[in-house]
């Protein structure tokens, strides 16, 4: 019994110890939140300062970093074509000698491809050329000294397909990504179309490349550049590519008292046909152009002119040479071979030139091209020489042209001379002058209402506009703005670490609470 006591109590005592062994001590985890925030409460005026440092530098980080790396500003403007074109359906129609309807067919249509008003390509690089940039800037007082080059690299030009180009785009993409090469090859030599429309684009930030730190324009100054540089291409296609030139007055020279009354009215009719010639080049919307001042269109003009070459200049002439009236036989004589002397020389050239050309247009059969080299060692192309083979083509069906019109006058000056010597000439001129001196009056003004009259349809938007642009585009935001998120994020997680590192501060005295009193247990269980 005594033993089996003793046993219980030594059990009783080892399960006693082991339970105090297994057991965690409570104090030693032990963090009393109260304490914590009671901590945090005498501290708050410090990380009161502590959170609104972070907040600021989180809010300030964004705004430097914007500023190392934000992208130049720009800004943007559409440019859209406004001139006439030929129709390829009248042109269609005249070759099959088919009834036009000129309101359903009309001769020239407006474009609708990127085009230049001649039907070759638009040449876009000409809205950085330096003729364009200068005259663009030439008077601008700005913030900012531009060079032609920094300014010409600032600037980028972007086309717009058609619909049916874009469609096509987007196939070859995909049998690209497909890797179908038979369909691909077949459909990559379609020539892309554009609308008769583009973006350029004016980026702020001149300076050298690898330069960091570059001279900016206001916004207002980038649109009012960008402005000036459309607005100077346009002057450039107008240049190029409208007639702008007022008739030249071939009538004021017509001295009738010094110069005999044959010689008068062949100027006189010269300078008639020339004028008509000048009204009947223009374009078909140019000669519609009715007048504000006068409500006439150089086709009223053009009628003008055929009645008063016939009732007067026509007239005139048959009477002069019908009553054999002429001051200098011989004088006018010698006046029309010299005339007829140098068209010979002229049409003996060009059929020389004619001849040279013919020749060459031999070697040109079915593309394909043999040219002997000897001064070169350089080999054409067959599309280049193909090309140099159309020019030919086209200078020669110019150079038949200009036979055809030399012949034409030869034929009229031996015709006069013919006349001329079947007069018997007389002296008495007086009533001739008088009315070849009323009819040069009633040309000139005819002149006169000619050149005023296309004075104004050159100032009109015709003439003036061949490239519309809208006004420059950018949006306007400011460091401020463009960070507006990157500051609210910055300054949330600065805000985040100075809340962190307050309440780590209130927990730090419970963990040396927790410790020293961990330290006293262990020196009282050793004593």
């Amino acid at each position: 019994m005594e033993h089996n006591d003793n046993d219980k109590g030594l059990m009783n005592k080892d399960t006693q110890i082991q339970l105090i062994l297994n057991q965690p001590e409570d104090d030693d985890s032990e963090i009393d939140l109260g304490r914590v925030f009671h901590t945090m409460k005498k501290k708050f005026r410090i990380f009161g300062w502590v959170m609104i440092l972070f907040l600021l530098v989180g809010v300030c980080i964004p705004l430097v970093m914007y500023q190392i790396n934000r992208k130049p500003s720009s800004v943007t403007s559409v440019v859209t074509l406004r001139y006439y074109i030929s129709n390829p359906q009248y042109q269609e129609l005249l070759n099959r000698g088919a009834e036009i309807d000129p309101e359903k067919t009309p001769k020239e249509i407006p474009v609708n491809r990127l085009i230049a008003p001649d039907e070759t390509e638009l040449d876009l690089s000409q809205i950085t050329a330096s003729s364009v940039l200068s005259d663009a800037i030439s008077d601008l007082n700005l913030s900012q000294k531009l060079d032609l080059d920094q300014l010409r690299t600032n600037i980028t030009i972007t086309r717009v397909l058609t619909e049916e180009s874009s469609r096509l785009r987007e196939t070859l993409v995909g049998l690209a990504n497909a890797k179908d090469n038979s369909v691909y090859n077949r459909l990559s030599t379609a020539e892309m179309e554009y609308q008769p429309r583009f973006i350029v684009t004016l980026s702020n930030g001149f300076g050298a490349s690898d330069s960091r730190r570059k001279a900016e324009l206001t916004d207002e100054e980038l649109r009012i550049v960008l402005d000036r540089i459309l607005s100077s291409y346009n002057l450039y296609l107008v240049e190029t590519y409208a007639d702008v030139k007022l008739p030249e007055d071939e009538i004021s020279v017509i001295d009738v008292e010094n110069l005999d009354i044959l010689e008068s009215m062949d100027l006189l009719e010269m300078a008639v046909d020339d004028l008509r010639a000048y009204c009947d080049s223009k374009s078909d919307n140019v000669k519609s152009y009715r007048s504000w001042r006068t409500g006439r269109t150089l086709l009223d003009w053009i009628d003008t002119l055929d009645m008063q070459k016939s009732a007067n200049v026509d007239y005139l002439e048959a009477f002069v040479y019908a009553s054999s009236i002429t001051k200098d036989k011989d004088a006018v004589k010698v006046s029309y071979m010299y005339q007829l002397r140098n068209l010979q020389n002229q049409l003996t050239k060009l059929e020389e030139t004619i001849q040279a050309t013919d020749e060459s247009l031999k070697n040109y059969t079915n593309d394909k091209v043999f040219v002997s080299m000897q001064d070169s060692d350089s080999v054409r192309s067959t599309s280049a020489v193909t090309a140099y083979y159309n020019n030919l083509v086209l200078e020669q069906a110019e150079n038949y042209e200009e036979s055809t019109r030399l012949r034409i006058e030869i034929a009229e000056i031996q015709n006069k001379l013919s006349r001329l010597e079947a007069m018997s000439g007389t002296n008495d001129t007086s009533e001739a002058e008088k009315e070849l001196q009323y009819s040069v009056r009633l040309i000139q003004t005819t002149y006169e209402e000619i050149s005023a009259h296309m004075e104004e349809l050159i100032a009109s938007p015709i003439f003036s506009t061949y490239a519309e642009h809208s006004n420059p585009q950018g949006k306007t935001v400011s460091f401020i703005t463009a960070s507006a998120k990157k500051m609210l994020i910055g300054g949330g997680v600065g805000l985040v670490l100075a809340l962190g590192l307050w309440f780590l501060a209130g927990l730090a005295p419970e963990f040396r609470h927790n410790s020293a009193k961990t330290q006293s247990g262990k020196e009282a269980a050793g004593k």
